[in-house]
């Protein structure tokens, strides 16, 4: 389901806590996003566990895309190794600060009228930067996605 960036522009802009569920565009007012637990992604209309902050999908809307061949390596759980659930924690952590940076980075996109002094191009290339930026944070968060959905599922869907 796609949701209206000026729907979650101002859902992000109202500083209320909301979520939408990404399967049937329900509202989630008082949305709490908890990094360390995906018990409250539930959506309380369709049942999936679809439910994603407004930032979040704002951060995806209005940056590029990106796109990878890389695959991503899956760890293997067995006994000797690092046990599942502290695996699944270390994504959650992980994916939770890499959100922070994104939303961060947002808020750091840079104005015309901070280059125009350097000179032609400058501001150009300022934005190119910002873009790579913004797209290795979005790649590294994607990749996290699957490695977190592989050891929470067993499964991987592309």
């Amino acid at each position: 389901m796609d949701i209206a960036l000026a729907v979650l522009t101002k859902a992000v802009e109202s500083g209320n806590s909301v979520g939408f569920c990404t399967h049937c565009g329900t509202e989630h007012l008082n949305y709490k996003s908890n990094a360390y637990s995906y018990i409250n992604r539930v959506c309380t209309v369709c049942g999936r566990n679809a439910v994603t902050d407004a930032e979040e999908l704002l951060l995806k809307k209005v940056l590029p895309a990106t796109t990878t061949n890389e695959k991503t390596v899956f760890p293997i759980i067995h006994p000797n190794g690092t046990a599942r659930e502290d695996l699944i924690k270390q994504c959650e952590t992980v994916l939770a600060t890499l959100r922070t940076v994104g939303i961060a980075l947002l808020d750091a996109k840079p104005q015309q009228k901070d280059y125009w002094l350097n000179g032609k191009g400058y501001a150009k290339a300022a934005d190119e930067q910002y873009a790579r930026r913004i797209g290795s944070v979005i790649a590294l968060v994607e990749e996290f996605e699957r490695e977190l959905e592989y050891l929470q599922t067993g499964l991987y869907s592309t």
